[in-house]
């Protein structure tokens, strides 16, 4: 049976874009005859998410979402961040005392205290009463009870999108609010918060023990990788900067608890975890609109690593090799500027399912690492010699000479695997720094050079310059991508779905 919400309708994320506009008419008209009616708004907020979820992380820049994680909250959020943690830890031993006069189990049963919505406008007792109405349908006999829990569950939570949320009380600069009652905005945090707390009930509750209805609810490879999309922003971006810098920051744990160690431990860039998260979901968010998107990953060299270089210049012995100090740090170099995406999690699975070395998906001029330094980038190559292709490749980035590409693949709405090419730039400006405290240093440069009447070009200026003018970037990518689609079909490697 294809999931149904209560009204007998599909989950907005399996419609058709057709459908959802039928549907979000319909719902409009009947809010205004309703307009107290909580369930009808949130079928709006999932149908609007369905629409322009994809939409916001696409057109997503830093500036407009000016986040901090050194924003005092205000007492009246404290506050109410204390009445979840006690709701929360009554509801447990609620569960607890339940399964026992029940004689049932269920090893996740913590999860259940997140599940039953809080109504902060009822007194302690109809919220308890509530939940314990709520125990009674999700642990009965009923399966079309515990199905209904179910869908109201997961209604509540796919119908917040954080980048929608009105979250202008943790922007920097902000003047903590002195109400005894919550603003709006903070309302809006206090959603986020609700995510933040039913992190691992939302997965564990869906795709682990209800894997049928799980699989009945996202129907539709489009419905899966969007919420696949929603759960990676949330999972590695915002939880990552509420655990380690919001709360931290305010001395508060992660079950709300009262820590005065919290902000010790605090991680003070968390902000820009939601900021890297989304820049990696944007080519995501581009195939599942079926969309052309070319991104641009900028890397930098470290000082160490260019004070490393000075230390050890990346010269060929006569061999063709590199001594073993300097490849050690072409390795580290590599690893460096590369890590950010051979180590993406799921890009590595991605790869995996489709048979592709790392050393297949990174391109130099337009052939991958692997064909330009071994003609075949064979199944069972030993890490020396992939070590090798890498130290060989580095070397030749460090010259400043070539342009450099990342395949990033992809799922599209149809569940068919997308190559989307990536343009790198490598910031080398730190050898520039060494080698101008070089130039200073030798007496015997000549005396135009020395004045700065004659400009040494450097790596780094043939780095950016290449980057600039590249001006068949286009025609480049499309050709690696098609390299790469037929070299994937050589595999028997057709689609995901």
């Amino acid at each position: 049976m294809l999931y149904q919400e209560s009204s007998g309708k599909m989950h907005p994320f399996t419609m058709t874009s057709q459908e959802r506009e039928a549907d979000t008419q319909q719902v409009k008209e009947q809010i205004t005859k309703n307009p107290g009616d909580v369930r009808l708004r949130r079928r709006l907020a999932m149908l609007e998410i369905a629409d322009n979820y994809t939409k916001r992380i696409l057109d997503f820049v830093p500036e407009d979402y000016p986040y901090s994680d050194s924003v005092e909250l205000s007492n009246a959020m404290i506050q109410a961040l204390e009445k979840r943690r006690v709701c929360y830890q009554e509801r447990f031993l609620l569960t607890k005392e339940y399964l026992e006069e029940n004689h049932k189990e269920d090893k996740g049963f913590g999860d259940i205290a997140y599940m039953a919505e809080i109504n902060d406008a009822l007194p302690p007792e109809e919220e308890t009463e509530n939940f314990r109405t709520f125990l009674k349908a999700f642990y009965g006999e009923d399966e079309e009870q515990r199905t209904k829990c179910l869908s109201l569950y997961y209604d509540r939570m796919d119908s917040i999108d954080p980048l929608a949320l009105d979250l202008s009380c943790i922007e920097k600069k902000v003047v903590v609010s002195q109400d005894t009652e919550l603003t709006e905005c903070e309302k809006d945090l206090l959603k986020l918060f609700d995510l933040f707390s039913n992190s691992h009930t939302y997965t564990q509750k869906g795709m682990v023990e209800n894997p049928d209805f799980w699989v009945e609810r996202y129907s539709s490879p489009k419905a899966a990788a969007l919420c696949e999309l929603k759960q990676t922003l949330f999972q590695e971006g915002f939880l990552y900067y509420l655990a380690n810098g919001l709360l931290a920051y305010n001395n508060l744990d992660q079950n709300f608890q009262r820590s005065f160690e919290a902000r010790e431990m605090m991680a003070h860039s968390s902000v820009q975890h939601i900021y890297e998260v989304i820049r990696k979901l944007k080519p995501k968010a581009a195939a599942l609109e079926g969309i052309e998107y070319h991104p641009v990953i900028e890397l930098k060299l470290s000082m160490e690593n260019a004070m490393l270089l000075e230390q050890h210049p990346p010269k060929q012995d006569e061999d063709g090799t590199f001594s073993k100090e300097t490849g050690k740090v072409l390795l580290h170099i590599y690893c460096d500027i590369t890590s950010c995406k051979e180590n993406d999690i799921q890009q590595i699975e991605l790869r995996e399912m489709l048979q592709l070395s790392p050393l297949e998906v990174v391109f130099i001029d337009g052939v991958s690492f692997g064909e330009k330094y071994k003609k075949q980038v064979q199944d069972n190559i030993n890490q020396e010699e992939e070590n090798r292709i890498r130290q060989d490749a580095t070397a030749d980035i460090l010259t400043g000479n070539h342009r450099i590409d990342y395949a990033i693949i992809q799922i599209d709405k149809s569940g068919e695997y997308e190559v989307t090419m990536a343009a790198v730039h490598i910031d080398l400006h730190e050898m520039d720094v060494l080698e101008s405290g070089k130039m200073q240093r030798q007496k015997n440069e000549s005396l135009f050079v020395r004045s700065g009447f004659i400009k040494k070009k450097t790596a780094a200026d043939r780095m950016d310059k290449n980057f600039k003018k590249d001006t068949d970037r286009m025609l480049r990518h499309k050709k690696e991508a098609g390299y790469l689609k037929e070299l994937i079909k050589t595999r028997n490697v057709e689609h995901f779905f």
